[in-house]
């Protein structure tokens, strides 16, 4: 699975805190597949993942219609696969 970050700065840290956290790392189903994650500034510096077979997109916090315009060609790219998953991720 390739988790699509929107940006580096606002989402990552948040991610990898989900990801690394023992709810998610200790659930049975964790062991099924390997994750890795990019982000619109690797996508920008070239570094383009290109082995997986999922994609999850992750929006940690509000994205405006200008932003998800301007990353266009970015979501673009690792949409073309035969799954795709949004993640919306909510403060409670």
């Amino acid at each position: 699975m390739l988790a699509v970050l929107a940006s580096k700065d606002d989402d990552f840290v948040p991610w990898d805190k989900i990801v690394n956290s023992g709810s998610f790392t200790d659930n049975d189903d964790a062991k099924y597949f390997n994750m890795t994650s990019t982000t619109y500034e690797n996508f920008l510096d070239g570094k383009k993942e290109d082995t997986f077979d999922f994609v999850l997109l992750v929006f940690m916090g509000a994205i405006s219609s200008d932003d998800l315009e301007m990353k266009q060609d970015y979501y673009d790219y690792y949409t073309q696969v035969p799954i795709v998953h949004f993640a919306f991720a909510k403060k409670a």
